[in-house]
């Protein structure tokens, strides 16, 4: 997964609508976010992962509290490409989340998209916020526990990953990397394969049955 375009907007310490093009700051392919204690750094982080899957780690029951305190709304937008099977397309997942009356800290979905744009044209794949969760874990290949474990790593959890045991690890990498469509491609010839051995080795047995009779008319005249 590639960041491309990511808007902020009455989500935790941004008040304001800010917006970070990726692209601007990553011609070297790698860039790094600084600043003091409180500046943001960390809300950036939350606003992708809020805009992928619907909540925040930090936050109690993953949106708790999220919203600006000088804000009645809070609106994440993230675009982002997908290189997958030599094709690259590019996703604009958007969600936006509104206080509740009667409790200021606690908030609910307003509006959940996600949107694929191929040759300049877009299409709405999904609009329902658990939907969209769905379809983003489909196309990244990353649960939100995976995608913290493996892509966020939020400070002093890295532990996690490595404590992970082999068989977690091994399918977390396994959705990574797509090898979970190769694993079961492969899984699918084996089993045709195995299929075709064993209807070849029925068809011996059965001619050789036809056999036996002879078989045992030659050993009694010997």
């Amino acid at each position: 997964m590639r960041p491309k375009l990511l808007e902020i907007e009455g989500l935790q310490s941004f008040r304001n609508k800010q917006v970070i093009n990726f692209d601007d700051v990553s011609d070297t392919g790698l860039f790094g976010i600084f600043g003091p204690t409180g500046s943001g750094k960390s809300t950036i982080l939350d606003a992708i992962t809020l805009a992928l899957y619907g909540k925040i780690k930090r936050a109690e029951g993953g949106t708790q509290g999220i919203i600006n305190t000088q804000c009645e709304t809070a609106r994440v937008s993230f675009t982002f490409e997908l290189l997958k099977h030599g094709s690259q397309t590019a996703y604009i997942v958007e969600r936006t989340y509104q206080k509740k009356k009667n409790s200021p800290a606690s908030c609910e979905a307003k509006i959940a998209r996600l949107i694929e744009i191929n040759n300049g044209t877009e299409r709405v794949l999904s609009d329902k916020a658990t939907e969209v969760s769905n379809k983003v874990k489909e196309l990244i290949g990353l649960s939100h526990e995976d995608f913290m474990r493996a892509v966020v790593l939020p400070q002093n959890t890295f532990h996690e990953f490595l404590l992970l045991g082999n068989k977690e690890r091994r399918q977390m990498l396994e959705r990574i990397f797509y090898l979970e469509e190769y694993g079961t491609k492969l899984q699918e010839k084996l089993g045709r394969k195995m299929s075709e051995i064993r209807s070849l080795i029925d068809k011996l047995e059965g001619e050789l049955s036809g056999y036996e009779d002879g078989i045992q008319f030659l050993n009694c005249l010997s």
